[in-house]
């Protein structure tokens, strides 16, 4: 491949189109308000009225959220392709094969990244995201998780009966629908590609900190977010391969699966 062209993979045309902030700020907005509203409205509004425990209900309405979030990205996807033909979206939403830092060309080593990024979000889930919470919170009590909203206390006692196959189906959706759709495909599919024109190379934190900013459904974890959300985003948009980022997000959900499987009577 001629230099030249290999410079243009590795930054944006000025002929391709790119979003604006008032494009990027619609998008989050769009992704965050309605998840938002599941968990400050309708939760508390309809919880009560359910048989369902209540932190069951909020786990599905979560679910429901992250499907509109894909459906959102879809939507957003057929108005700038006029396509959801995943051979055509590949490299616009970068679900490729992993590229060489800095250069347009794919190997099989570069998977290899995957294993420090595990590492990283392991840790982070385990031990950095915890303290940015409680640290959050303790500055910003107001903040705090209210009872009723923590999925982990499904698990503080043991799982019985049908109950286990309900949490690991809802966990094994969470892993579909949130890290590998949701989420993953909305902030690093859809717009950490089309950031630059705006942040320049400074797109994959403003991605990380849009990310975090996301949370307004738990807001108890926005600071906690953004470690994650920037490592999963420089993954992302220095190999142009989400699947690194969602690999890396999903430990996440399997932390969570963890839980269950260990609760299990």
């Amino acid at each position: 491949m001629p230099p030249a062209a290999i410079y243009q993979s590795q930054t944006i045309s000025p002929s391709s189109h790119q979003y604006s902030l008032t494009q990027i700020i619609g998008i989050w907005a769009l992704a965050a308000g309605p998840m938002g509203l599941l968990a400050w409205v309708v939760y508390p509004a309809l919880a009560p009225a359910t048989r369902i425990r209540p932190e069951i209900f909020l786990w599905i309405l979560m679910l429901v959220g992250q499907l509109w979030l894909t459906v959102l990205s879809l939507l957003i996807l057929y108005s700038e392709e006029g396509t959801l033909r995943l051979s055509s979206l590949r490299s616009r939403i970068w679900w490729q094969q992993p590229r060489v830092s800095g250069k347009n060309e794919t190997r099989k080593f570069v998977w290899l990244w995957i294993i420090p990024l595990i590492i990283a979000s392991v840790v982070n889930v385990a031990f950095v995201g915890p303290i940015l919470r409680k640290v959050w919170t303790s500055f910003l009590p107001m903040l705090a998780q209210p009872s009723g909203f923590s999925i982990e206390s499904l698990f503080s006692t043991p799982i019985v009966g049908n109950r286990s196959m309900i949490l690991i189906g809802l966990a094994v959706l969470q892993l579909i629908c949130t890290y590998f759709l949701g989420e993953g495909l909305l902030f690093r599919g859809v717009l950490l590609p089309k950031m630059q024109r705006v942040f320049g190379k400074l797109d994959w934190p403003a991605n990380g900190l849009l990310y975090a900013a996301f949370h307004l459904h738990k807001p108890w974890a926005i600071l906690s977010a953004i470690p994650g959300g920037i490592l999963y985003a420089e993954a992302t948009r220095d190999h142009r391969c989400a699947w690194l980022g969602a690999i890396a997000h999903s430990m996440e959900g399997l932390f969570l699966f963890f839980l269950i499987l260990e609760s299990i009577a």
